[in-house]
């Protein structure tokens, strides 16, 4: 194999390598909801994205809207920092729209 076919490969391996690191720390929120209110977090983290409207008409559990927010979904950020009680608060405000 040449030098330069080595560089090449180096250079898309590398170039792989820092895709997967960007996009684990792009599909991670450090977002800070301690002391909030449901309708606070909702506010804060998620309706910039999620519009009220687009809850109209649908049910999800209080805990499945948990392991969404926990672990996020396509391009949804994962909040791992939203524990209980908050995480609570915003999964039944979430759900009551």
């Amino acid at each position: 194999m040449s030098k330069k076919m080595m560089i090449v490969i180096a250079l898309q391996v590398l170039l792989l390598v820092v895709g997967i690191v960007w996009y684990q720390n792009r599909t991670i929120s450090d977002y800070q909801a301690v002391g909030r209110a449901g309708k606070q977090i909702y506010d804060e983290a998620c309706i910039s994205c999620h519009p009220i409207t687009e809850f109209d008409n649908r049910n999800l559990s209080v805990e499945y809207t948990k392991k969404l927010v926990i672990e996020g979904r396509g391009v949804m950020p994962k909040y791992p920092e939203i524990q209980e009680p908050e995480l609570s608060r915003l999964a039944e405000y979430v759900n009551q729209l």
